[in-house]
């Protein structure tokens, strides 16, 4: 079983990478544009891996977690954690949902855990994606 920290390094490496790697790709495509749909979805990574990886031990209060109820099971970790980034790689390919699908599975567990304000974040993330692909099919 992995550590938290273990999982907040890789949690933390793997969006470095995704963001070089995007950022090579628009560079080598002469794209100086912001990429709203880069960005929500990189929103959506970050929020979920900070769920994920540091909100159940991140001390607040008194050496009190944040969330300190979270039960996240690690294999179901690495499945949000992969959904969530996956479209990063290449939005053109991988479709939208999987990173939708894996803000609402984290809400879930984040909603069994009684962290309602982390959930309310996760579950805007989620829905920030969702507008911007709708805006995106709306004007292209």
């Amino acid at each position: 079983m992995l550590s938290p920290i273990v999982i907040g390094f890789y949690t933390g490496t793997a969006i470095w990478l995704v963001l070089k790697y995007r950022y090579l790709l628009n560079s080598a495509a002469g794209n100086k544009a912001f990429d709203w749909r880069v960005g929500g979805e990189l929103a959506n990574a970050v929020a979920i891996g900070f769920s994920v990886a540091v909100a159940p031990y991140l001390p607040v209060v008194d050496d009190t977690a944040w969330c300190p109820d979270i039960s996240i099971p690690p294999l179901s970790s690495a499945a949000v954690l992969i959904a969530a980034l996956g479209p990063l790689f290449d939005p053109a390919q991988i479709h939208f949902s999987a990173a939708v699908c894996a803000a609402a599975i984290t809400a879930a567990y984040l909603g069994l855990g009684s962290c309602w304000g982390l959930t309310s974040i996760i579950a805007t993330t989620g829905v920030i994606v969702t507008l911007i692909r709708i805006a995106e099919k709306r004007s292209g």
